[in-house]
């Protein structure tokens, strides 16, 4: 009788398996390979220009503030 539940516990475990290798993983990254010329009219749509904002320290000093912590 024991077997039989074994048996059973089994096979469900071994279908539930099956069942999630045959989805796709959500976290697969797909790059779009955007430095070949028929692809650079895409490149203004990934990424934005921004302005560049000089900081505010020099990174001499933000070196030293970091040493010191």
């Amino acid at each position: 009788m024991r077997s039989k539940y074994g048996l059973v516990l089994l096979v469900v475990a071994l279908a539930g398996c099956k069942t999630v290798a045959d989805r796709p993983d959500p976290n697969q990254i797909k790059y779009v390979d955007l430095s070949s010329e028929a692809r650079k009219d895409l490149v203004d749509q990934y990424w934005l220009a921004v302005k560049r904002v000089e900081p505010e320290y020099s990174i001499a000093a933000a070196r030293r503030a970091y040493q010191a912590v």
